[in-house]
């Protein structure tokens, strides 16, 4: 199994394979490993291997937008308040409008009164990303 700085990687890097595990950890696990780890950025590149996985079916819209939580607030939704990590992930700067439109319409997407993202929805975003290039 890789180490937790290595899988926080991946997941900002848009493999979002071990979110569920990772997203179960205390706050305090997660906080160690990404002092631990690169540091990378939110590109649009990962947003391509996101989408990508979502179209193939190899992870959920649900999978998708706990990611967009994380990378969007710097940890994952927590039952306290408190006991969520506040990590500084931050957007590469080419494309950073892109990846922050797109981010926020995935963390979004499962709120109340907003409706699902639908196929045609997550195609539209992944020919975004494709026409803004990495």
């Amino acid at each position: 199994m890789k180490p937790l700085s290595k899988q926080l990687e991946d997941l900002v890097s848009g493999d979002i394979s071990h979110i569920n595990e990772v997203s179960r950890l205390p706050a305090e696990a997660i906080e160690r490993a990404w002092g631990q780890s690169g540091h990378p950025r939110v590109t649009v590149t990962a947003l391509a291997v996101l989408l990508a996985g979502l179209r193939n079916g190899n992870w959920s819209l649900d999978d998708a937008t706990v990611w967009a939580y994380f990378v969007m607030h710097g940890g994952f939704k927590a039952t306290h308040p408190f006991s969520r990590s506040d990590l500084d992930i931050e957007y590469d700067e080419y494309g950073q409008e892109l990846i922050a439109e797109l981010v926020m319409r995935l963390e979004r997407s499962n709120d109340p009164g907003q409706d699902p993202l639908t196929a045609a929805d997550i195609d539209e975003m992944a020919a975004m990303v494709d026409a803004g290039g990495d």
